[in-house]
């Protein structure tokens, strides 16, 4: 309590303030955010992505309304999720997705 949080560490562990070129240039990455999250606030994955476009890096991006942090609000919300995140290891393997 009562640290200031713009010390150099907390910018260097920072996922928006560290380097994006360095840590993201070569990786499949993807930004899976509810905007109803109660642990982690969608500002902050919206200010990984204006990081990630600032740096040219490119990534996808799925944002689910009004879930929050689990995004399984629904059965259909769910396995939506999970498809999204199937689909996205198959393509770092170079698998096909098969429906």
């Amino acid at each position: 309590m009562g640290r200031d949080i713009t010390t150099d560490a907390y910018k260097k562990a920072s996922i928006v303030e560290a380097h994006p070129r360095e840590n993201y240039a070569n990786v499949n990455y993807t930004i899976i955010h509810g905007t109803d999250d109660d642990n982690v606030h969608f500002l902050n994955a919206v200010a990984q992505q204006k990081s990630l476009v600032r740096a040219g890096i490119d990534f996808k991006a799925e944002f689910y309304a009004d879930e929050d942090h689990s995004i399984r609000s629904t059965s259909k919300i769910q396995q939506h999720v999970y498809r999204k995140i199937l689909k996205n290891i198959l393509d770092c393997f170079g698998c096909e997705w098969r429906n």
